[in-house]
């Protein structure tokens, strides 16, 4: 299973994210790795990703 997500777009509380408190924990299974992506590996339309260095 793969779980991809923001953990800065959260729709809850400010400052509170789910996705940020489980990756962050300091203890996991050995069979569970976390992959964190920057702005390089994000492959959209030029147009798209314009927008978002705006934003």
């Amino acid at each position: 299973m793969v779980l991809v997500g923001d953990p800065d777009q959260c729709d809850l509380l400010p400052g509170l994210s789910g996705l940020s408190e489980v990756a962050e924990r300091p203890r996991r299974p050995d069979n569970i790795s976390i992959v964190n992506l920057g702005e390089d590996d994000i492959a959209r339309h030029p147009m798209v990703a314009g927008m978002l260095s705006v934003l």
